[in-house]
């Protein structure tokens, strides 16, 4: 006799959330308000379900107390917003941070400027 058998292979999440490029680079103008957005962050995860979202966060980086992100819940994006009002007349006109695209344990880290 002979039986049929399924076989159901479950994802696992064994890919990290990846970036299209090494570097994220954004510009404001300058006297933009507080609160203003600076750029949309988006990584991808070529994971399925659960084992594809991704959370995003700011790690690090000389300025990094000058901005913070916002995540609308259920997009796989962030915004990055500004914490201050930028000058160009000021001595400094680049900014730097890290980000980090994390779908546990798995993560990715990307420098911004």
């Amino acid at each position: 006799s002979t039986i049929p058998i399924i076989i159901d292979i479950k994802d696992i999440n064994d890919n990290p959330p990846m970036f299209n490029a090494e570097q994220l680079e954004f510009f404001i103008k300058e006297n933009s308000p507080i609160g203003s957005v600076v750029g949309i962050i988006e990584a991808e995860d070529p994971d399925e379900g659960e084992n594809s979202k991704i959370v995003y966060s700011i790690i690090g980086g000389r300025d990094a107390n000058l901005f913070h992100l916002d995540v609308d819940a259920g997009k796989s994006s962030a915004r990055l917003i500004s914490d201050t009002e930028f000058d160009h007349e000021t001595e400094q006109t680049v900014y730097q941070l890290l980000l980090r695209a994390e779908s546990p344990p798995l993560r990715t880290d990307i420098p911004v400027v």
